[in-house]
């Protein structure tokens, strides 16, 4: 979930449902930080928007963080 503050720039990023995987719950917030900007390229004041993302293995180690 991303929140806004008076000027319309991101005031917090939050996990509303975790993953139960700390390390793909900070990629999830990753992700949405480097691409609110674009996907909302003119964001309300004091609004929250709801992020929705889909985290996929994709191997031991990897992780694929992308939007429904």
């Amino acid at each position: 979930m991303v929140t806004t503050n008076g000027a319309g720039q991101v005031q917090s990023i939050v996990v509303s449902k975790s993953t139960g995987d700390p390390k793909a719950d900070k990629r999830a917030l990753l992700f949405v930080k480097n691409t609110f900007a674009q996907r909302v390229p003119h964001p309300r004041a004091r609004h929250r928007y709801v992020y929705p993302v889909a985290i996929a293995t994709t191997g031991q180690y990897g992780l694929r963080v992308s939007l429904f």
